[in-house]
């Protein structure tokens, strides 16, 4: 779950365009949910994540990937404001969490 968070926020210091005064406003929301966590990264870039393909020689670009691979369900969507991106993560027990 932390990975999943990190690279989702990560994801929002990197490629999100800034406002006018050179931030990018981002709200985090993570959940205990039946059977999981869910976690939600708003942020005002009304632009998806995109998938790259990424070469074995670079030194990223793999991140998009690894969150739909480590996630039980991901979503995105537009809202007034910019963007949510949401995801589940299934747990098998508390430890999980």
């Amino acid at each position: 779950m932390v990975y999943v968070v990190n690279e989702l926020v990560t994801n929002v210091l990197k490629h999100a365009e800034p406002d006018d005064n050179g931030m990018r406003p981002t709200s985090l929301l993570v959940t205990r949910v039946k059977d999981g966590i869910s976690a939600i990264v708003s942020d005002r870039d009304p632009r998806p994540p995109i998938e790259r393909v990424a070469k074995d020689s670079d030194e990223s670009g793999r991140g998009w990937a690894l969150v739909q691979a480590l996630c039980g369900a991901v979503s995105t969507g537009t809202t007034t404001l910019g963007k949510d991106v949401w995801v589940f993560i299934p747990t098998d027990n508390e430890a999980a969490a």
